[in-house]
């Protein structure tokens, strides 16, 4: 796997509370760093993920159909046994 590297310019105030922050979840600096930076960044994109509003309400209005069986599924479950239980 490919690594890049990141750097980064705090006060000294900050990196020690970070470093804090790291040891306090038993994990290194660096992990915690990415582990919480990744956090928020799914959280952001998340906020930001758009949905087109009648696929949204197709979505919604198909949930609350129910559910529907597929004609071919109808088919198959109606078909006579051809082996019976012992």
């Amino acid at each position: 796997m490919t690594r890049s590297t990141l750097n980064l310019r705090v006060s000294p105030a900050v990196k020690k509370r970070l470093k804090h922050a790291a040891d306090a979840s038993d994990q290194t600096l660096t992990e915690f760093l990415i582990s919480a930076g990744e956090q928020r960044a799914d959280e952001v994109l998340a906020a930001r993920t758009i949905v087109p509003p009648d696929f949204y309400d197709r979505l919604i209005a198909a949930l609350d159909g129910g559910p529907q069986a597929d004609q071919a599924v109808q088919a198959i479950f109606s078909e006579p046994r051809r082996f019976g239980q012992r």
